[in-house]
């Protein structure tokens, strides 16, 4: 299955802002593609995030990032882009040429 931000927020009974951050770091560590919806591996993860949070008393910010280190660390597969990146290509090429072209005009 496959949830919106507003239904994973809602599923999950969570701020749409926390939702919203662990989606910035799913990205920043390709764990989801920009268009990409979460999923129920995301879900579990997400899990896995609030019960550290929980024991160890600890901020939104670090159990995110630790919890999402611990598992690209267990799994080097889980590793980069999306379950549907094959589906993006285009939009991944946009975005390698709209990077290129603002370098060019650096240069």
């Amino acid at each position: 299955m496959h949830y919106s931000d507003e239904q994973f927020a809602s599923a999950l009974n969570e701020k749409m802002g926390n939702i919203r951050y662990y989606k910035a770091v799913l990205r920043e560590k390709g764990l989801i593609g920009a268009r990409q919806q979460f999923s129920e591996v995301h879900r579990s993860y997400f899990e896995e995030i609030r019960e550290l949070k929980d024991r160890i008393r600890c901020t939104w910010e670090t159990a995110i990032r630790t919890v999402l280190s611990e598992k690209i660390a267990e799994n080097p597969t889980v590793l980069p882009l999306s379950e549907n990146a094959s589906e993006d290509i285009p939009g991944l090429l946009r975005q390698i040429l709209q990077t290129l072209q603002r370098i060019e005009k650096k240069l």
